[in-house]
């Protein structure tokens, strides 16, 4: 088979700025020097005869070597300056316009240096025929009857070539200024695989940068923005971004666009997260739901939001994406927390005030923690305990037990406390003392809030010279490098900046650490084995690919979910060793033979399909350089071969007992609830038909009952399943008895009820009577006619 070439040595050799910008500097020189030696020769023809015969042709009148020579150094020296820097909608077309009419004036000018007469003074006359070949002129020149110059220079035929092409630049810059938008819209039709950003802001430009150097091969950056952010757009190009300017208030923007198909990650930035779902749904009408499901992140600032829409989109709750949320307190925060821990500046944090940088701060450590339990790098520095300072510190530190409480996680009482008093310079520094106090650790300062006291951290560093302090400016630097003024005092500003080389998804950031305790666990030489940093792409792609679709699997096969917000998962297993059965290990985390099995089944034909969209084959002996592996068998051979199955089950097992350390947590689906409250019912003797809360038309048959709630609510119920759970109190009124199944639905989803298939509500739940039926509830109906049964 055929192999990739081995580059020359000379391939491998570094191209520094500092090289790039000599070979920019020496191309300018030599394409000057050309115009340089030719206007020379133009205007002092007798030059040639001097020069040695070897390059006497070269100016020589007529001469189309010398043209074309002098051509290919102007244009490739515009084409450096094109590339050298700035954006690439009108500044750099006016810029080579501007220096190829200066050549062409230059030459002119030259050519034209002794055309004058008393009729024609000389120095003007030939500064107005240079201007008439600026023009685009192609007229011969006469003085006193004669042509002038006798013979024309080469540099006339330059001067006439340079302004021909700074017209063409001039006319070409202006067109694409004024159509960019479509053109970039024009080319996103020819791309394969498109990285789409909608709604950046400026707080989201760093962002868009750094999603711009992690883009994935082979795919193109889309940023779809309003017309009136043409002042960023510039930016945004040099990112290599295609620019898409849309109305938003229209409503179907977004679905005008024919990229959807091929997008393959999605980015909705907004400042407002409801903006941002209202934009998902747009384009969500735009896809056919299926397994493949894109990575999506969405713009969510409140750190416990983002938390609890995360843990909602963990599953397959969208069967198009795979969500995530980014923001700028939870961004900010590990920028913050990176610099104290990686510059080992401090064993303990002090957080002044309470905002939402506070609780982003506590998510941070806590799941840091989680991760150092996992699997921590030899040489990790300790990660750091906090102090809350805020007069209602005490009220955050329990609602950060809570949200632990609610994900089955650990207590955070031996390493977060609080102070419940105003932050004052006086108290802060007494807190300081305290910390110090038998610990050579140290202490850092994070001001989250200085609104009551905007001097507070310039007292506290004049107080605390060696303490690192951080403190929140609205107008702070972008970066934590630049040198303190007072003390160790940095300013700071919210940012959504991602840290170089800093995951963009938990799925990263998951798929990241099992792979490296997995490295260091069992070692290996083979390019599957390398740690993360060293890791193909392809393989980085697959083990990404094993954390999404575990937690897709999850959801979507053994019945349960991650999101705890609507109640609390259950009790932590027991762990089991990975000596123990895979089976057994699964058992202990609520997933059943039945499920174990379809899942792995559906793990394996997954990775399969990867490996062989990839180029892979089967081979009896893995080979990763001829892209050969031994596993890329069918389902029923694995099932067959035991020790083949035990493989795959065992695989499942440790991507789901990994995850389960790394805090995910999921709980089974449906919940149970009491039926409550009483309801007014009568029996129909003929076929009826009643409208649901939606607005559909649902048909009842003869013999089912009417029911009315007390919210108003109308809905049929068939006579035998009534019977079981209708209880009379008098007349026409009945008691709500027994308890039925209920689970959050999933926006949009269609549910196949007695009476009809009814589409879902956002917000609605789905609720399963004994005899297995479904039906959607209302929120604010489940509110009233339903309670939860304690587990």
């Amino acid at each position: 088979m055929l192999r990739a070439a081995v580059p020359e040595p000379w391939m491998n050799w570094p191209v520094t700025a500092k090289t790039r910008k000599c070979l920019r500097i020496a191309t300018y020189g030599a394409a000057a020097f050309v115009v340089a030696y030719l206007a020379w020769v133009a205007a002092y023809p007798s030059v040639l005869d001097r020069v040695s015969p070897w390059l006497g042709w070269f100016g020589q009148p007529g001469s189309v070597a010398t043209i074309t020579i002098a051509a290919v150094m102007v244009g490739l020296a515009c084409a450096v300056a094109w590339r050298a820097g700035g954006d690439r909608s009108v500044g750099r077309p006016i810029g080579l316009t501007v220096a190829l009419t200066a050549v062409s004036a230059l030459l002119g000018f030259s050519s034209y240096a002794w055309c004058h007469d008393e009729a024609h003074p000389g120095f003007f006359t030939g500064l107005v025929w240079a201007g008439g070949v600026v023009r685009g002129g192609l007229d011969d020149r006469h003085v006193a009857g004669h042509l002038c110059p006798a013979h024309a220079p080469v540099a006339l035929d330059i001067a006439r070539v340079s302004a021909l092409a700074a017209l063409f630049v001039g006319v070409s810059g202006i067109a694409v200024a004024l159509l960019e938008s479509r053109l970039d819209r024009f080319r996103l039709r020819f791309d394969s695989s498109v990285t789409a950003i909608v709604g950046a802001d400026d707080d989201a430009d760093s962002t868009v940068s750094a999603i711009a150097r992690t883009l994935e091969k082979n795919s193109t950056l889309a940023v779809i923005t309003t017309p009136a952010d043409a002042g960023r757009r510039g930016e945004l190009r040099h990112s290599g971004a295609r620019i898409i300017a849309l109305d938003f208030s229209q409503p179907d923007a977004l679905q005008s666009l024919p990229i959807w198909h091929k997008v393959t990650r999605l980015y909705l930035l907004s400042a407002e997260p409801s903006t941002n779902l209202h934009r998902l749904d747009s384009i969500n009408h735009c896809l056919p739901a299926g397994h493949i499901r894109r990575p999506l992140t969405v713009r969510i600032d409140d750190p416990w939001q983002a938390e609890a829409w995360r843990a909602r989109q963990l599953g397959g709750s969208d069967s198009r994406w795979a969500g995530d949320a980014i923001g700028r307190y939870e961004a900010t925060a590990h920028r913050l927390i990176n610099r104290i821990v990686e510059q080992r500046q401090a064993g303990r944090i002090i957080v002044c005030g309470t905002t939402p940088l506070t609780l982003a701060v506590c998510a941070d450590l806590s799941r840091r923690r989680l991760e150092r339990n996992f699997f921590s790098e030899p040489g990790e520095p300790p990660l750091p305990t906090v102090t809350l300072v805020g007069e209602d510190a005490e009220e955050y530190r329990q609602n950060q037990e809570i949200r632990l409480a609610l994900q089955g996680l650990t207590s955070a009482r031996d390493w977060i406390d609080a102070a419940p008093q105003r932050p004052t310079p006086s108290s802060i520094a007494t807190l300081v003392a305290k910390a110090r106090a038998g610990r050579p650790d140290g202490v850092a300062i994070i001001i989250a809030d200085n609104r009551g006291n905007p001097m507070l951290a310039t007292m506290l560093a004049t107080r605390l010279p060696d303490v690192p302090i951080y403190a929140h400016a609205q107008d702070g630097p972008e970066t934590l490098d630049v040198p303190p003024i007072v003390g160790r005092l940095q300013a700071y500003r919210l940012t959504m900046d991602l840290l170089p080389g800093g995951s963009h998804d938990v799925w990263e950031r998951a798929a990241k650490l099992i792979h490296n305790r997995y490295v260091a666990q069992l070692g290996g030489t083979s390019p599957a084995a390398r740690p993360w940093a060293q890791l193909d792409e392809f393989y980085r792609g697959s083990n990404r690919r094993q954390v999404r679709n575990t937690l897709w699997m999850v959801e979507q096969i053994a019945g349960r979910v991650w999101d705890s917000a609507t109640a609390s998962p259950e009790s932590p297993p027991t762990k089991l060793g990975d000596e123990a059965a895979p089976l057994d290990r699964l058992a202990v985390l609520g997933i059943d033979r039945t499920a174990a099995l379809a899942m792995a089944e559906a793990e394996h034909r997954d990775w399969c399909r990867y490996y062989r969209a990839a180029g892979w084959h089967y081979a009896a002996v893995r080979d990763d350089d001829r892209k050969a592996h031994d596993g890329l068998v069918s389902w029923q051979n694995i099932q067959s071969d035991p020790v083949a199955l035990n493989r795959a089950l065992t695989s499942l097992a440790s991507t789901l007992s990994a995850l389960h350390e790394l805090g995910y947590r999921s709980r089974p689906a449906w919940q149970q609830f009491r039926r409550t409250g009483t309801v007014v019912a009568h029996r129909h003797t003929a076929p009826w038909s009643w409208t649901s809360a939606s607005g559909q038309t649902m048909h009842a048959d003869a013999g089912d009952w009417e029911v009315s709630g007390e919210g108003g609510d109308t809905w049929s119920v068939r006579d035998d399943i009534f019977r079981l759970t209708y209880q009379p109190v008098d007349g026409e009124h009945w008691r709500r008895d027994g308890v039925v199944q209920a689970r959050p639905a999933h926006s949009g989803e269609v549910i196949d009820t007695l009476e009809g298939p009814l589409t879902a509500q956002p917000g609605d739940w789905v609720v399963r009577g004994p005899a297995g039926e479904q039906w959607p509830v209302r929120p604010e109906a489940f509110g009233r006619q339903y309670e939860r049964v304690a587990q």
